[in-house]
């Protein structure tokens, strides 16, 4: 994950860290589907929304 933060993303703000840290669980754990699989069941999992506002409040 470390690997990850500095190659992907350069740096993360601790109020979103979970977020990455899901993120990297999720790849890891689906890292045996291809591309189709990883993205059907990444849209059958999702719950809500984030809206940018929300995103981007401190």
């Amino acid at each position: 994950m470390k690997r990850g933060i500095f190659g992907i993303y350069h740096f993360t703000s601790v109020k979103h860290l979970q977020f990455y840290v899901d993120e990297f669980v999720f790849r890891y754990n689906t890292r045996k589907s291809n591309e189709g699989q990883r993205f059907n069941l990444f849209l059958s999992n999702t719950e809500k929304r984030i809206k940018y506002q929300d995103l981007i409040n401190v």
